[in-house]
């Protein structure tokens, strides 16, 4: 059975998270991409949600490009990672982005 606890349907940005956000260049995109990749999350239900460059960029209606400057951004801030999941031959199964809360 599902319960559909409060905090399952909220999402939370921390104080600390935003003021780094708010130091770099155009803080409203890493916001707003932070903030996509931590919705996937909750709507998935893991802190790893499966959202690749294709799929974030088409969920906030951008172009490829202005989501992965704004990703690495992210990655280098220490607030996201990327993760790769391997099969036991090696082969990467699929990519991953994992919230760092």
């Amino acid at each position: 059975m599902k319960h559909d606890f409060v905090e399952n349907n909220i999402i939370i940005l921390s104080k600390q998270t935003i003021d780094v956000i708010l130091k770099q260049n155009h803080p409203a995109d890493l916001i707003a991409l932070y903030c996509f990749y931590y919705y996937t999350a909750k709507w998935q239900q893991t802190n790893q949600p499966k959202a690749t460059t294709n799929y974030a960029a088409k969920g906030l209606k951008w172009g490829v490009d202005k989501t992965r400057k704004n990703k690495k951004i992210l990655v280098s801030l220490g607030l996201i990672e990327d993760v790769q999941d391997k099969d036991e031959k090696g082969r990467i199964k699929g990519w991953y982005i994992k919230i760092k809360y």
